[in-house]
Order: structure tokens, then C-alpha cells, then sequence
């Protein structure tokens, strides 16, 4: 692990800095982010291990609810026939990548405020989707924990004032949604 660091670090270091200089500087955040930028894995640790423990996807039944935490990669929204939001996200999870079902009736609490890199604590449960013959998970309940996700929310805060000054993260903060 130290050699890849060390290449991540070389490459990130200012001629005037030494590698101690660095490391020193050099977040778990960071660490993270670069390892999946320049290897595509996290490596040292996960974001999501501070949240959450691992699930055994497998060990659930069809509408089996249960709570994990995720990280949003993604977020594709649809309009239905019904002429209603809902949304399919593409998440990381303890246990690798997932699709995510969020249906009208839940994502019209959130919607504007899943964007990418947001962790989000959720209820969840499968569906057994029988065309397709496989199983979606359909998010219940999602959660926006503000304390973890502060550098994300601050410039969520930024655009929706640059964009639409009307409306307002504060709005979704007292109708709780985080």
C-alpha cells in the first residue's frame, strides 16, 4: 500500500514540498478519493466504514425491510406515465455497487437533494421483478445525515442559491428530511 501512496503522493506533490510535507496534509477523505480515482477500488478503508457494517444482501427475503448506508454515484431520474418523479440510483455500498428503486411516493422527499457523492442512510427491501427475473431493491425511507455529509450539503446550499433562490435546502431540513 505505502508504494502506491507514495506514486499518488509524488504525483500530487508541489516541487517546493517534501513527501512527509504530504502525507501530513493528506486526509483519509483524500486518500480514499485518489484511490479510487487513479486504481477504481478503495484500498486503505472504505467511505462508508465510519456508517455502517456490512449486509448480507443474500440473507434477505422479498420485502424484507432493512436499514445500510450508501454512497450516491448516480442519480437518473424518470418521469412516470403518472407524470411523477421517481429515480433510479446507482450506489456504493460496504459490499460493492447497487441499483436503487426509489419510487414517487419516497423521492419526491428528497428529490433535488440525492446528488453524487451524498451518503445516505436508508430502509430497503427486494422485489422480485419477475420479466427481468431478478430482484430490484426498492429504497422505504431515505435519510441525508447532515454531520457526515457537510462539504457535499454546503455546495448543494451554493447551487440551489445560484439556481433558484426559492427554493431552499433549509425547506428540506425542517420538513426532515435529513
Amino acid at each position: 500500500r505505502l508504494i502506491v501512496f507514495k506514486h499518488l503522493l509524488d504525483y500530487r506533490a508541489g516541487e517546493d514540498e517534501t513527501l512527509e510535507d504530504e502525507i501530513l496534509r493528506y486526509t483519509h477523505k483524500q486518500k480514499l478519493e485518489d484511490e479510487k480515482e487513479f486504481l477504481g477500488i478503495f484500498v486503505s478503508g472504505h467511505p462508508l466504514e465510519r456508517h455502517t457494517q456490512s449486509v448480507n444482501w443474500d440473507s434477505f427475503g422479498d420485502k424484507e425491510v432493512f436499514e445500510t448506508a450508501a454512497l450516491v454515484l448516480e442519480v437518473k431520474e424518470i418521469f412516470t406515465k403518472r407524470e411523477q418523479w421517481m429515480a433510479i440510483l446507482t450506489v456504493d455500498t460496504m459490499e460493492g455497487p447497487k441499483r436503487f428503486v426509489v419510487f414517487p411516493d419516497t423521492y419526491e422527499k428528497v428529490r433535488g437533494t440525492l446528488v453524487k457523492d451524498l451518503i445516505i442512510k436508508t430502509k430497503v427491501y427486494f422485489n422480485t421483478n419477475f420479466v427481468r427475473n431478478e430482484r430490484d431493491i426498492i429504497v422505504k425511507e431515505v435519510s441525508i445525515p447532515k454531520r457526515i455529509n457537510k462539504e457535499v450539503l454546503s455546495i448543494l446550499q451554493n447551487k440551489i442559491n445560484s439556481d433558484s433562490p426559492s427554493d431552499s435546502l433549509e425547506q428540506a431540513l425542517s420538513a426532515g428530511v435529513f
